[in-house]
């Protein structure tokens, strides 16, 4: 099945803590790094299970609009992206990062998607989707970053973001195959309802 993430929590003192998860750790640690790299509040990783991308992993800071990105999330794992559908499957078709500076201008990247309630609902603004590639140039995975203020491009980000995710892509790589291989011998868990694209 489906897994979930680990929620950073504010306790007294501002200090963050880290509920249990069923999102491999290491996932989440990728998703933590990316964030670390940018001011960006919420990450979502999609990959590749039969032929469609789906949210692995979901992360966003402590303290941050916790109900509109739990709403987020609950949406985002209920999908099933085709390539070309979406941020994450426009990335995943493309092989491009695409950073859009504002979603909240007619014209976005945003308007139109399935997502776009939940993401306006959540108060994200802005958006960076980073495609996570092999050596050989094959997308693995998909990292999709939301801020929630606008968010001028900025190349020290852009090649910060580059770096983690080509360090990640030998391991993102291994668990796709991985996947592949049990859902070809049925041990796959259970698809997500909404099929989009």
């Amino acid at each position: 099945g489906r897994s979930r993430r680990r929620e950073g929590r504010e306790e007294e003192g501002g200090e963050g803590r880290m509920e249990a998860s069923t999102d491999p750790a290491i996932l989440i640690d990728f998703l933590q790094a990316m964030v670390s790299q940018t001011t960006w509040v919420y990450a979502e990783l999609w990959a590749p299970s039969n032929g469609r991308l789906m949210t692995d992993a979901v992360w966003w800071r402590p303290g941050k609009s916790g109900e509109g990105f739990a709403a987020l999330e609950m949406l985002s794992r209920s999908m099933a992206l085709k390539r070309g559908a979406g941020l994450a499957g426009k990335a995943w078709e493309k092989g491009e990062l695409e950073w859009s500076e504002d979603l909240t201008v007619k014209g976005s990247a945003l308007e139109g998607s399935p997502r776009q309630a939940a993401v306006e609902a959540a108060g994200v603004m802005a958006s960076l989707t980073v495609p996570v590639k092999t050596d050989e140039g094959r997308v693995v995975a998909v990292a999709v970053l939301l801020s929630q203020r606008v968010e001028p491009v900025a190349q020290a980000k852009i090649a910060a973001v580059e770096a983690l995710s080509a360090s990640a892509a030998p391991f993102l790589e291994h668990l796709v195959a991985q996947r592949e291989s049990q859902s070809a011998r049925g041990a796959g868990g259970a698809e997500p309802k909404e099929d989009w694209g």
